[in-house]
């Protein structure tokens, strides 16, 4: 309903605001001030402020477009538990720097928390892709001898290319493809209609947002090799990451870390548990009824209900520090 409300804002009032102005300006009022006088954050900020109150420390939550996705959950943790989303889509191109890391985007989150939250202690989270970008947070603000309490990492990302080295490195590309498409397939099978349209569009959706990124970064590689072209592209903030994660090799972290698994798991679905477990001395493992790499299913209803009750106990109980 927000991304509708968004792209209607821009076509009506040729405006373009980001997923965060919805939280932040969530009456008609407050949206017609934006749409005047432009986004209401003073400065730009990966900051979404999903549940700002409660007397709890907060817990960050990391994910790209992290917003109404993470609505259920809040709910679930109750009003005296704040929920921040971190979406690192929303940082300004300009604001990092060649070459792309995951290590100084996670830096600049982190630079972002402790301007809210200077002191500690930390409670992370993150979902797909975000859940790399949490895991590199925790060690960027042990860095800076900041405790953190937890790393809760659900259906998270790994490392690029670690899916070949841990569970297909002995089948070829044809046949891997060929048992990754007869699992999504069984997986429809068992859906109801609804169910089943939202599973194939969210796979179409990534595939086809995948696709095209690689031919922008193609395009823009050809053109900069060429010294006397001019006109190569400047990479945007969804380029960026991938860069980043395409180089991302996670060191050891030596904190608590969580990991909240969907029960229906891809072939070779154990091997994410051996990758995480190598990388966390302490890990716990938790499961939630939904679907492998179908985030939205494990933070909605009902399923996000056992994912709060596992998640609660590794949650503050004391009151936030001074900010």
């Amino acid at each position: 309903m927000v991304a509708r409300l968004l792209r209607r804002l821009e076509q009506t009032f040729d405006a373009k605001l980001s997923m965060a102005s919805i939280f932040e300006a969530p009456t008609i009022e407050q949206q017609a001030s934006v749409l005047i006088g432009g986004e209401p954050s003073q400065r730009p900020s990966a900051i979404v402020k999903i549940q700002p109150g409660g007397s709890r420390a907060p817990l960050f939550c990391f994910g790209y477009r992290a917003g109404p996705i993470l609505l259920p959950l809040a709910r679930r943790i109750g009003p005296d538990q704040p929920l921040l989303g971190i979406d690192p889509t929303l940082l300004i191109p300009d604001q990092l720097t060649a070459p792309y890391t995951m290590e100084k985007i996670a830096s600049r989150l982190a630079d972002q928390m402790m301007m809210i939250y200077p002191k500690g202690p930390f409670y992370l989270g993150g979902f797909c892709g975000g859940g790399l970008l949490a895991y590199a947070a925790a060690s960027q603000l042990a860095a800076r001898k900041r405790h953190v309490e937890i790393v809760a990492l659900f259906e998270p990302h790994t490392g690029h290319g670690e899916y070949q080295r841990y569970a297909g490195q002995n089948v070829g590309r044809p046949d891997l493809l060929k048992i990754k498409v007869k699992f999504h397939l069984g997986n429809l099978r068992h859906l109801g209609l609804r169910d089943a349209e939202a599973y194939f569009h969210d796979r179409a959706q990534k595939r086809s947002k995948a696709l095209l990124r690689r031919l922008k970064t193609s395009l823009s590689s050809a053109l900069s090799r060429n010294s006397r072209n001019t006109l190569a592209l400047k990479p945007d903030i969804d380029e960026i990451l991938d860069l980043a994660y395409e180089s991302y090799r996670p060191e050891p972290f030596n904190g608590r870390v969580a990991l909240f698994q969907a029960t229906h798991r891809e072939p070779w679905g154990d091997w994410e548990r051996r990758y995480w477990a190598e990388l966390a001395s302490d890990l716990q493992i938790h499961e939630v009824p939904g679907y492998s790499n179908w985030i939205i299913r494990m933070l909605s209803e009902p399923n996000v209900g056992v994912l709060t009750q596992n998640l609660i106990p590794y949650l503050s109980h004391g009151e936030k520090g001074r900010e």
